[in-house]
């Protein structure tokens, strides 16, 4: 079984202009609470890494790889193979898949950056052989504008991932 985590490393002993919040929020119409978690952090600071996991959970996985944030990242086919392209350490697992929401979006590491963009604007490009990369989606939010089409009926635990685009 292989399961993926979206995990940042630090490139120091810490990082340094890191901030956590746990918020509790309303998350839907009929006044329904959750709690969210914010990790605030520098693309400077961090380094992107995903790996498999088998049997350890995600705090297990994140002491192992000294990381200071981590989640369970993208989708699965029953089988427990990923639904889109994952590459961890320059190894691909899965295969690219442009035909659902589900993967309409790429996560990667870029020299310094983290990179957050269209899957179909990143499989356009020539050259790029990122190490770590998830294949994921849908998108909530492009250019400040709400994605048109998402269900407000379906609540499920979810993680989301976001920029502004100045390497926060």
């Amino acid at each position: 079984m292989i399961r993926l985590l979206l995990l940042l490393s630090a490139l120091a002993n810490g990082l340094l202009g890191a901030d956590y919040q746990r918020t509790q929020l309303v998350i839907a119409p009929d006044g329904r609470e959750g709690t969210v978690h914010f990790f605030r952090f520098s693309a400077q600071e961090a380094a992107l890494k995903i790996i498999t996991r088998e049997k350890n959970n995600l705090g297990a996985a994140m002491k192992k790889h000294r990381c200071l944030a981590g989640c369970n990242g993208g989708f699965f086919h029953p089988n427990y193979q990923p639904l889109g392209e994952v590459i961890t350490d320059g190894q691909k697992i899965g295969s690219r898949s442009l035909k659902s929401s589900l993967t309409s979006g790429v996560v990667y590491q870029n020299c310094e950056d983290i990179v957050i963009e269209r899957a179909k604007v990143f499989y356009a490009k020539e050259n790029i052989q990122p190490k770590q990369l998830l294949q994921a989606g849908p998108f909530l939010v492009e250019k400040k504008q709400l994605i048109s089409g998402l269900s407000p009926r379906r609540l499920a635990r979810r993680t989301f991932i976001a920029t502004d685009g100045k390497g926060n």
